[in-house]
């Protein structure tokens, strides 16, 4: 695996975790319209059968387990990297790896933050995964 591609990982499951929460809220939002109701309100009409009450359920719940799970590996995976970029000595080269593959700004905000132009960022990052070690 090669550095940038390690330090990806954090990003692709931070996005994980997010599509997953954007799911549980739909079918949350879906069960609570179908059933015409939700949680912390009283029943309005009842438009699915039992079975299909149970299936969104149970749906939501493996969806709640496995962002539990992922929410997991991405604290590790964070904390992986975080103590990696912390080895690396020069603090401009951790502030560019940090900016993007931490806080996933965008190049324009890294280079205005670093008071510098995209070049030079991209030069730094270079310098930068090479110092990084996976």
């Amino acid at each position: 695996m090669t550095p940038k591609e390690h330090l990806s990982r954090v990003k692709r499951l931070y996005d994980l975790i997010q599509d997953i929460k954007a799911e549980i809220n739909m079918l949350n939002s879906t069960r609570d319209g179908l059933t015409g109701m939700s949680f912390d309100k009283e029943l309005v009409q009842t438009s699915l059968t039992d079975t299909g009450l149970e299936n969104q359920i149970i749906l939501i719940e493996q969806k709640e387990s496995r962002l539990k799970e992922l929410e997991k590996e991405y604290q590790l995976v964070r904390a992986d990297v975080e103590k990696r970029i912390e080895k690396i000595k020069l603090e401009q080269e951790r502030k560019v790896l940090i900016l993007r593959y931490l806080q996933f700004k965008e190049w324009s905000e890294i280079c205005q933050e670093m008071n510098r132009t995209q070049d030079a960022v991209f030069s730094l990052l270079k310098r930068s995964l090479n110092h990084y070690i996976c």
